[in-house]
């Protein structure tokens, strides 16, 4: 029946993202030969893009499948998260810079400048619509490889001045409703304080330094930094956010008093607050 032909051609889809994951991985250890070809590629483009904007019903402010059916959503998240996994591998590649043919001739340029804007969307509403249980999507193994690969998107994105005005527009959302958001210590986190310190100081360090934990944290701290480094006013507004807020919180965070700091104002209702 229909329920049995959809699952086979789903499988099918999810077979071939992840052999293409696959030797995108394997070629990017090989310093990237072989990458221009589908780089460049109209149909494999169409292919990823279609993927990734799938949607089987609302809301629609996010790719991320909520249609509430458990089986369904899981199928259509996990093809969604393999297939911005070889968006990041091609964006990559493509901002690497010095290539024989222009960024701009890829049709995966196209494909990232339409999708921007609807992955931003989309943590946004993880981070805010989701807030509540944000800490399980993050539990969830798909859930969290949809989450983590968006994020790596927008890292890519930010380090490219073609990219500019989407970053610049929304810096202020971008900051507050997702990196805070993202940078927040976890229940589980605060647990290993007590439990296993070791854990905690090594994940601490790594999102400080290196960022190699691939999880959304680490990718928030990534994001963070490069926004700093390539969005002008982006580290003199973190100074005065995160100045505002730390006395607001040691004050008893009192809200009839948020007028007093004016880069909170715009945020009176945000989950990080």
């Amino acid at each position: 029946d229909m329920e049995i032909q959809c699952k086979i051609s789903c499988n099918v889809i999810e077979q071939f993202l992840k052999l293409f994951a696959d030797v995108l991985g394997k070629l990017k250890e090989k310093n990237n030969m072989g990458f221009e070809k589908l780089a460049y590629n109209e149909k494999f483009a169409g292919i990823i893009e279609g993927v990734v904007s799938l949607k089987a019903g609302p809301p629609h402010d996010t790719l991320m499948s909520k249609t509430g059916m458990e089986q369904l959503d899981n199928i259509l998240n996990t093809l969604k998260g393999k297939a911005q996994i070889i968006l990041n591998y091609i964006m990559s590649y493509l901002l690497l810079g010095s290539l024989p043919t222009p960024m701009i001739q890829s049709p995966f340029y196209s494909v990232s400048i339409r999708l921007g804007p609807y992955v931003l969307s989309s943590l946004i509403h993880a981070c805010t619509i989701d807030y509540e249980k944000l800490e399980d999507m993050m539990q969830d193994e798909i859930l969290n490889t949809v989450l983590v690969q968006m994020l790596k998107f927008l890292v890519i994105l930010v380090d490219s001045s073609n990219f500019f005005a989407l970053f610049a527009q929304f810096k202020q959302r971008i900051i507050v409703d997702i990196i805070m958001v993202m940078l927040k210590t976890t229940e589980e986190e605060k647990a290993d304080i007590e439990d296993n310190p070791q854990n905690f100081v090594t994940l601490a360090l790594d999102t400080c330094e290196k960022q190699e934990s691939e999880i959304c944290k680490t990718e928030a701290a990534k994001f963070l930094e490069n926004m700093c480094d390539h969005i002008d006013g982006s580290l003199t507004y973190v100074s005065v956010f995160c100045s505002e807020a730390l006395k607001y919180a040691l004050t008893g965070k009192d809200r009839s008093q948020l007028g007093k700091y004016l880069s909170l104002n715009e945020f009176v209702n945000s989950s990080f607050l």
